[in-house]
């Protein structure tokens, strides 16, 4: 199966290092990149991601914020599973950990942990879809 993978931060060479891990373990997954909440913002309007990869603190538009306005907006992302990755420990971590879907991964991040993590959230997506 494959899958569809937005990853967001305001850091090139991190987008293109989660998308280089990423893309060994899963080599047909279709992985799209946003430079910002902004740019990611659009994105889920338009396509069905099963997986979103946000950085936490990133210009005009945050992490936080593009999550909010994604589940309370009308786009095909309202639950989508989300991985919070930042150098930046938000205030609301414990409540992140604790809500279904929603994972916080601090930077720098342990790239094993990470795909540990992204297969543990596709394998749930599969689970469900089969």
């Amino acid at each position: 199966m494959s899958f569809k993978i937005l990853i967001v931060d305001d850091e090139p060479i991190i987008r293109e290092t989660f998308k280089e891990f990423i893309q060994n373990e899963y080599p047909d997954a279709d992985i799209e990149c946003a430079g910002d909440g902004l740019e990611a913002f659009s994105k889920v309007h338009n396509t069905k991601y099963d997986l979103i990869i946000s950085d936490y603190k990133m210009p005009l538009l945050n992490g936080k914020d593009f999550i909010e306005n994604t589940r309370l907006m009308e786009t095909k992302n309202k639950e989508t599973k989300v991985i919070f990755c930042s150098a930046y420990i938000p205030e609301f971590k414990t409540q992140l950990d604790s809500e279904d879907g929603m994972l916080f991964i601090a930077k720098p991040v342990d790239f094993k942990s990470l795909v540990r993590n992204v297969k543990m959230f596709l394998y749930q997506k599969d689970q469900i879809a089969s």
